[in-house]
């Protein structure tokens, strides 16, 4: 692969492995189906709780300073 396609591959972060068995930029393949991986879902819902909740915090001040 490396002659034909000129390109080096790092041996240790490449692997042979079953669709279901690994991640690819924070996402799965199952059943033919494009998901993300429970990783990048925990961190997406961890940082829309940052945003809205500072969103509402902000409001709630607006509103007693009123």
């Amino acid at each position: 692969m490396e002659r034909e396609l000129k390109l080096e591959v790092n041996e240790t972060k490449s692997k042979v492995a079953r669709l279901d068995e690994c991640t690819f930029l924070g996402f799965n393949i199952i059943r033919g189906k494009i998901r993300w991986s429970q990783k990048s879902e925990i961190q997406f819902k961890r940082r829309i709780k940052e945003l809205t909740g500072s969103l509402e915090a902000k409001r709630k001040d607006n509103l007693r300073s009123k």
